[in-house]
């Protein structure tokens, strides 16, 4: 499995998705997968087939952390989609707290996130590494939550932070 997916983020097919979104689709995948091997019977190929899928989703898991610790190492040094990857972080904690109420002038992509993954990337990431990145990524927010104002949608920016 990790032979595939360091051949598919090495930027070898220039006409692919960019690595995160690839990442975070694939994860997603693997949750739709968990779901239906839950229906079948025979329980040893059930208990393979599940523990398969774990494993690759701690896989995307830590290669997704990689990515957003060194954006430039995947993708052939092609920045991803002219976004940097906080912003993809950005977005992706936007859609998470993103609720009914904040309406058609909500914040981030409008890509959907699978749910666990935000809690996932950051729960066994090394402190360290992250730091940076993190550091960022609070500047960012709490910009956005400075730049909005309280008769617009303040809400999402200020849940987000």
């Amino acid at each position: 499995m990790e032979h595939v997916l360091i051949d598919r983020l090495s930027g070898v097919f220039p006409s692919a998705e960019p690595p995160f979104p690839y990442l975070i689709g694939s994860f997603r995948r693997s949750m739709e997968e968990s779901r239906r091997v839950l229906s079948m019977k025979d329980l040893f190929v059930r208990s393979e087939i599940e523990s398969a899928i774990k494993q690759a989703k701690r896989l995307l898991v830590s290669y997704s952390r990689i990515h957003v610790c060194n954006p430039d190492m995947f993708a052939v040094g092609k920045p991803t989609a002219g976004k940097p990857t906080t912003s993809e972080l950005l977005d992706l904690i936007f859609s998470e707290v993103a609720s009914s109420l904040d309406g058609s002038n909500s914040l981030g992509s409008g890509f959907s996130y699978p749910p666990w993954f935000l809690e996932q990337l950051f729960s066994e990431g090394d402190a360290e590494r992250l730091e940076p990145v993190m550091n960022v990524l609070y500047e960012k927010l709490r910009a956005s939550v400075e730049r909005v104002s309280v008769l617009g949608n303040f809400q999402q920016p200020l849940r987000a932070l």
